[in-house]
Formats: structure tokens, C-alpha cells, sequence
């Protein structure tokens, strides 16, 4: 036997410990050592006065687990001792002396060997031990692999093991010295051992109304040799009425056969459920072996659990369904026992009304009644008839659906269905004109005018071509759910149109048994056109002005509101005037025109004065509700030059012998560039060239000064050409300059006169 505690002490001999050390064997292992030390016998109870006075007055009661027994032989048989105080508490490190009355039967095994030194349990012979209540709880593991053998030895108790090969009786005393009251200081049990083992009948459940055998086996212990004719006694305790074999009683003697079996019928008297506990004797009888008695072996007791049918029906049925339409009832009959149900019947009238149409599975429909046999119905399991009728009348129609069964059982359950006739309406609104700009509020309306639930009621719209609705989608469906009588519900749903047109949108809805209503509207949808002209000048000198026209018409279907004309003043011109009241701010010059009628025109103008040279690009647009156009225009602004020539003597009269001065003056007066200017003097007679002075160099040729060309002279610039001569003859004479230009290829010519003297 082994022992498990949560300490466990262990003594090894110093030469043991050693060895193991020394030769590092590793077949050995602590744990498979056989603990030693020094059993130390001593006196019970201490000297002085241990023998005169309670020197443990802690300890007041010895029990044991047991107090008498049978038990085949050759088994291993526990017993437990405790010790406790006067409150019942056990107490640990008592001494108990374990003794088998002399002249009987029987071995101390083993004995609790817990503890060290004197605190030790040990045997002394086959007859006497000594054992000490452990100070710890233990486990006695009988070294199976069945746990539910294990004997918990808790702190307080202690135990012994005893065990005989022969039949007879064991007298077992377990006497501790330490209580002083020889009352309480010892406990003896009575151990009655035989060769014979046995199998007593478990706990039986059957259905109520049949019989149940049971079945003792009995057999030597040594061999397993069965043991015939000894005496089992069924007895019924409590419980419902029965009887064993058939009316023998509550209680009947049954002997052995050759193979140790004994067996015994129960009946009830009538089907009760409810529970038998029955007491099983095992009596070896007198004449078994000579000169010895009729003993009890064993007794052990058992169950009979008397259990009905249960037959359980539930019937169910749609709540609603739509008038004409098929619809299924199911019925679900259920055994919730353990035992068996057996020739289930059911049974469902129909009311009038409803008709049948099928079931499964199939049934038997005979004046309006459908009935179905479904036999044996196992324990714990269920069948389920679908049973499918239609109903053409409005109303609620409601039946039983009854099932039985052998032993009286029977169940019933209602279902009712209401039918009605629900009725789909469907609206659908629209605004019957609309502008090309606006959106289409659609509003559907679905309505339930009938006697029922409209179920699963689902609206499809679709738009026309040429309309987007807001979430960009051509079709769209909605889930509208269940309907009550006279409810209704609404949605909305805004279109754009891509253009002008007539556009007829529809819609349907759906539910349940084929209901279905539609409708659609129609929008006709106007659109305001725009056209735009603009007239000009295609071209302008600088510092000029210019005169645009604007004019707008409308050639849609409907009238343009909100209309307004804007024109942009380009670069290289500015704003002057407007007309029709129109404004000029940041660069932009603005007509408001609030609406113009199908067919109608309007005509601005503006006038923009030319201060750039270069192409004056301007966009004039017009814009109102729903419509919008643009056109565009050029001018092209170029400059002009305009030359003045002057021409003057710096005195005037000169004598002869003087010097003369004359200033030629080139003025560009104009808005363009004078390019290769070119000046040419003609000197009169009586005159000598003496020096040219200029933007160009001069030379002369006889009577004729030439100034190199110069390139350019730009607007409002002006070149002075100076001409120095000497006067050599008296006379009125004239002084002639000639200018020419690129602009200006005729020349231009200037005579200043000069009297000399």
C-alpha cells in the first residue's frame, strides 16, 4: 500500500546514501528506497503520574470508521481510528495500540507507520500494533488506477490494515492509553470473513406498465467459482404498489442456481410512475457447511425508477396569411421520457374553411378529418407532420391537433390563423412643369386598403431617360416591411433632367401572394436658350474711342430670369460709358436684365477708349437661370505718328561776314514712332556751309546739307538739327529744309527767309 501525505518523512542509512553516491548508479532512486530508523519501543503512558492521573486530559474519545463487517477473504480491510477532544475536535500525536483478540482469525497487515523516532508507528506481531494520529492529512492509494478506492486519512486519525485467508470472525480493539476514562479509551469491531464475493443488480429505470428481472450472482472469492443455493431476498421498501413474480408479494427468497445467479421479477400493480428502493440479502444458508449457521453475508440495495411516456404536442400556424394562398401547419409530437411511447395516434379536424391539400408525411383524410399513425415513438425523440391546407374566405380559422398513445397518454395543442385580403394602392406625384434648373420632387405614396398585413412590401421606382437622381442611380428600391390595414407610407425623391422634355417616371410595388399596384407621373420640363452678338470697331488708333453692342436673346420655351450681360474691358483699352444703366467695377462692365420672355432680345452698349497698342481681346457673357452663352471680340489698336517741322535763323538781319545759325526742329506728335528720319538743307546763294550739329552727322555737297538718317523718333519727342553758315553776299534769301520718313515718304519742307546786309 502507498501513501501519499503532504509530508512524508523518509530515513536512509548512512552507508545507503553512500553507496548510491559513490557508484552514481542511476537505476537507483530515492524515492524506490526502503525508508529506515530505529523503532523505539516505549511505555504507553509516561512515569509518575501517568498511571495515577489524566496527563492528557485533551484527549476524551476513540471512534472508528467501522464497527462491524463482512468482507470476502483475503481482502485488505481499513480501519480508521480518530481521537478527538471534548468539542470533537481530532488531535494529532496520540497513541493508539491496535489488538486482535487471541484465539480468532485474522492479520494486522500493516499499520500507520506516519511519524519519526518514537512518534513512529509499528507492528509488533501479527496480533498487536502501535500507531500515532498523523498531524497531517494523508491519501491511502491502494495502488489502483480507480481513484474512488483512495482512503483520506485526515490529521487526528490513524489507521491499521488487517486481512484473513480463512472463513471465520476477527475481534479488533483499538484502545488508547492517553484517555483516562475507561469508557471512552477503546472501540472493538467485529470483522465476519467468507469465501464468497458478489454482484448485486444496479439501479434500473424502465417504463411504467412492464416488469424488470434482477440478477444477483454470487461466487467464491478465492476462485470465482459460482456458489448455488444460497438465499438472495428481494424486498420492496417503499415506493409505488408491485409485487414480485407476479403477485408472490412484497418480498421474495430466491436460492442460487448452478451459476450463482438468483433472480427476482418486479411488476407494478398498476402503470405508477415513481421509484422502488429494494434491499438485496445475501444469506449463506445452514446446511452449506456442516455444524455451522444460517449467516447473513452482504446486504446492499438498489433502484427501480418507474417511468412514463410523455407525449407532447405543439401546433403551430402562420399568424396571417393572405386569402387563396397555400400555407403549412406544422405539428411536432414529442416522447420526453426515457422510455419508450408506443402506437402514437393523431388526429386534426379541419374547420370549414380551410382545406386540405397535403401532409407529410401523408395522412388519412376522411370527413374533414386528417389522422396519421405514427407507431413507436422512441425515447427523447420527436416527429413533426406538415400538414398544408389553403383558405379562400376571409377570417380566423383555428383547430386541435390531439395525440395518444398506449397507457391513456394524450396532448393536444390550438393554432389559429387569421386570413385576410390585403389590398396594395400606390401613388405617384410630380410636379406637372418644371424648369431645366430645378429639381423633380417625386412623392410615392403606397397604401394598404385591404383587411390585412401587406408583408414584404417593396417599392421599385424608375426614372425616365434623361433624368439622374441625387444618389446617381436609374432604379432604386425600397424595403417598406410589413403594412397594417389602412397604413401608408411616403417617400420622396428628387431628379435633375439633363435637358428639356416630357419625362414619364414610374413606379411599382410588391408584397406577398402576388399584391402588386403601379403608377407613374409625368413632367414636362421648359429651358430657357441664351444667344449673344457683339459688334465693334476691328480696329482703333491709340487715344480713340470705340463702340461695342451687345444683344442678347431668348430662344428656348421659357422665360430666362435673372439674366445679366457682362463684358470685360481688355488690356490696352478703358471704360468710357455703358448704356441701360450699366456698371463698370473691377474690369468688368455689368447689365442686370431681370428676365427675358421666350423669344425676346435686349441690346447694350458700352464705349472704351484705346491707351494700348496691340489686339484688345474682351468675352462678353450672359448668364441667367438655367442658360448661359458667350462671345467674344477683337480690336486691333495701333498708334499714328504726325510729324512738325520747324525751321528758324537764330538772328535775323546778318551782315555780310557773319555767322548764321539755323534750328531745324523734327516734333513727333503723334501716337506712333517716326522711323528713318531723314533731313536734307538746301543753302541759298550768298551762303557758305560751315558746320552741321544734330542727333546725325551732317555733310555737304556744294549748296546741300545732308544729316545722316536717324532711326527713330518716338511720340511726343522732338530732334533739333543746327546748320551753322557765313554770309558772303548781300540779299533776301530763303533757307529750305526738306524732312522725310518711312511714315512720311513725301517730304515735308520748311524755308525760313534772313535779310543780309
Amino acid at each position: 500500500m502507498r501513501i501519499g501525505s503532504k509530508n512524508t518523512w523518509f530515513a536512509f542509512s548512512a552507508s545507503t546514501i553512500a553507496a548510491i553516491g559513490i557508484s552514481g548508479c542511476s537505476i537507483f532512486h530515492p524515492s524506490t528506497l526502503t525508508p529506515t530508523g530505529m523503532i523505539v519501543r516505549t511505555h504507553a503512558k509516561p512515569i509518575n503520574t501517568g498511571y495515577h492521573g489524566d496527563w492528557d486530559p485533551h484527549a476524551v474519545q476513540i471512534t472508528m470508521n467501522r464497527v462491524e463487517d463482512t468482507t470476502p477473504v483475503s481482502t485488505n480491510q481499513v480501519y480508521v481510528a480518530t481521537i478527538t477532544d471534548k468539542n470533537g475536535k481530532p488531535l494529532a500525536g496520540r497513541r493508539v495500540e491496535w489488538m486482535i483478540a487471541e484465539g480468532g482469525i485474522g492479520d494486522i497487515v500493516e499499520i500507520d507507520e506516519t511519524g519519526i523516532s518514537d512518534g513512529r508507528g509499528y507492528k509488533v506481531n501479527n496480533q498487536y500494533a502501535i500507531s500515532h494520529t498523523n498531524f497531517f492529512d494523508h491519501v491511502l492509494d491502494r495502488g489502483t488506477d480507480d481513484p474512488s478506492d483512495d482512503i483520506y486519512i485526515k490529521a487526528g486519525q490513524t489507521w491499521c490494515v488487517i486481512s484473513s485467508p480463512l472463513e471465520g470472525t476477527t475481534h479488533l480493539t483499538a484502545f488508547v492509553p492517553a484517555i483516562y476514562n475507561w469508557d471512552n479509551n477503546k472501540v472493538l469491531a467485529v470483522h465476519n470473513w467468507y469465501d464468497v464475493n458478489w454482484d448485486t443488480p444496479e439501479t434500473s429505470t424502465d417504463a411504467t406498465g412492464t416488469s424488470n428481472t434482477f440478477s444477483t450472482y454470487v461466487y467464491r472469492h478465492s476462485n470465482g467459482e459460482p456458489l448455488q443455493n444460497y438465499i438472495v431476498r428481494y424486498e420492496i421498501l417503499n415506493g409505488p404498489s408491485g409485487n414480485f413474480h407476479n403477485g408472490f408479494g412484497q418480498a421474495v427468497e430466491v436460492r442460487t442456481d448452478v451459476n450463482g445467479i438468483a433472480t427476482a421479477t418486479i411488476t407494478q400493480d398498476s402503470p405508477v410512475e415513481g421509484t422502488n428502493d429494494i434491499k438485496v440479502t445475501i444469506i449463506r444458508p445452514e446446511d452449506i457447511q456442516c455444524c455451522n449457521k444460517s449467516v447473513k453475508i452482504a446486504q446492499a440495495f438498489t433502484q427501480e425508477n418507474w417511468i412514463s411516456p410523455k407525449i407532447h404536442v405543439t401546433k403551430s400556424a402562420p399568424s396571417q396569411v393572405n386569402c387563396g394562398e397555400q400555407f403549412i401547419i406544422p405539428i411536432t409530437v414529442s416522447n420526453t421520457s426515457t422510455v419508450d411511447a408506443h402506437n402514437v395516434m393523431v388526429n386534426n379536424p379541419l374547420p370549414s374553411g380551410l382545406a386540405y391539400v397535403s401532409s407529410s408525411p401523408a395522412g388519412m383524410f376522411t370527413n374533414g378529418n386528417v389522422n396519421w399513425n405514427l407507431g413507436t415513438l422512441p425515447a427523447g425523440s420527436q416527429r413533426t407532420i406538415n400538414l398544408t391546407v389553403s383558405a379562400n374566405p376571409t377570417g380566423r380559422f383555428g383547430s386541435y391537433a390531439e395525440a395518444s398513445a398506449d397507457q391513456n397518454l394524450s396532448d393536444r395543442d390550438f393554432a389559429e390563423t387569421n386570413v385576410v385580403c390585403p389590398q396594395l394602392a400606390l401613388t405617384c406625384q410630380a410636379p406637372t412643369q418644371v424648369s431645366a434648373c430645378d429639381m423633380i420632387n417625386y412623392t410615392i405614396t403606397v397604401h394598404n386598403n385591404g383587411t390585412g398585413m401587406a408583408e414584404n412590401v417593396q417599392i421599385t421606382d424608375k426614372m425616365a431617360q434623361g433624368l439622374i437622381r441625387t444618389n446617381g442611380q436609374f432604379a432604386q428600391s425600397f424595403n417598406i416591411g410589413t403594412l397594417s390595414p389602412g397604413e401608408s407610407q411616403t417617400f420622396s425623391i428628387q431628379a435633375k433632367p439633363q435637358n428639356a422634355g416630357t419625362f414619364v417616371s414610374s413606379a411599382v410595388a410588391t408584397a406577398n401572394g402576388g399584391l402588386m399596384a403601379e403608377d407613374s407621373a409625368t413632367t414636362i420640363v421648359n429651358q430657357p436658350r441664351l444667344s449673344i452678338t457683339k459688334s465693334g470697331p476691328d480696329e482703333r488708333y491709340l487715344g480713340r474711342t470705340a463702340q461695342y453692342e451687345i444683344t442678347v436673346t431668348n430662344t428656348g420655351d421659357t422665360p430666362a430670369i435673372n439674366t445679366t450681360i457682362t463684358d470685360t474691358v481688355p488690356t490696352g483699352m478703358s471704360f468710357v460709358s455703358a448704356s441701360n444703366n450699366g456698371s463698370f467695377n473691377g474690369g468688368q462692365i455689368r447689365w442686370n436684365i431681370s428676365s427675358l420672355a421666350p423669344g425676346e432680345s435686349q441690346t447694350v452698349s458700352h464705349k472704351l477708349r484705346a491707351t494700348g497698342s496691340g489686339v484688345a481681346r474682351s468675352t462678353a457673357f450672359v448668364k441667367s437661370r438655367c442658360a448661359d452663352a458667350s462671345t467674344s471680340s477683337e480690336t486691333n489698336i495701333s498708334g499714328i505718328a504726325a510729324m512738325l517741322v520747324e525751321v528758324r535763323d537764330t538772328e535775323d538781319p546778318i551782315e555780310v561776314g557773319d555767322f548764321q545759325i539755323y534750328e531745324i526742329k523734327v516734333t513727333n506728335q503723334g501716337s506712333a514712332d517716326l522711323n528713318a528720319i531723314q533731313v536734307v538743307c538746301e543753302l541759298p546763294l550768298g551762303q557758305q556751309f560751315v558746320e552741321g550739329a544734330g542727333p546725325t552727322n551732317a555733310r555737304s555737297a556744294g549748296q546741300k546739307v545732308t544729316f545722316n538718317q536717324m532711326p527713330t523718333l518716338g511720340p511726343q519727342q522732338q530732334a533739333t538739327f543746327r546748320v551753322t553758315i557765313k554770309a558772303t553776299q548781300k540779299g533776301d534769301v530763303r533757307f529750305k529744309v526738306w524732312v522725310t520718313t518711312d511714315q512720311s515718304p513725301e517730304p515735308v519742307m520748311e524755308t525760313e527767309s534772313t535779310f543780309m546786309y
